[in-house]
């Protein structure tokens, strides 16, 4: 079992109410010290975020998440599950900008005091054809 995974959820069926979002999650029982959480798209990352590995826990913004409509959530501090959430409003996705292949990748301590970096494979998120997402633009 890997310590973190990459889930994507697509619920734009309403554009008031529904989002794509794209969450790296950590298990913490396999990754007890999380120093970095990422989400990168291509080579870009998307959202950051950072632990002193005791009490702070600081998150970054890029440009695609410092746009109306996105949000960045995350918890690092939880004992058994860690998460970066990225996530954009059904209304406000723009597939060319949004679309792409996104992986999330880790930085922390193991169990035993050593050091690990751990990334998940790519895994596309395909909104260019999406008629739903379309209609929302208009």
């Amino acid at each position: 079992m890997t310590s973190i995974s990459l889930k994507m959820y697509n619920t734009v069926t309403n554009c008031d109410t529904g989002y794509i979002e794209i969450r790296c999650m950590v298990h913490r029982d396999l990754l007890p010290v999380i120093y970095k959480i990422k989400l990168i798209r291509h080579a870009e990352i998307v959202a950051l975020v950072s632990f002193d590995g005791e009490s702070k826990e600081d998150t970054k913004v890029t440009d695609l998440t410092n746009r109306s409509g996105v949000s960045v959530q995350s918890l690092v501090s939880n004992i058994s599950l860690s998460y970066l959430s990225f996530k954009i409003k059904g209304s406000e996705v723009e597939p060319t900008k949004d679309e792409g292949p996104y992986k999330c990748l880790v930085e922390g301590l193991d169990a035993k005091g050593g050091f690990i970096e751990e990334n998940t494979s790519p895994k596309m998120l395909n909104i260019t054809g999406n008629l739903k997402i379309t209609l929302c633009q208009r």
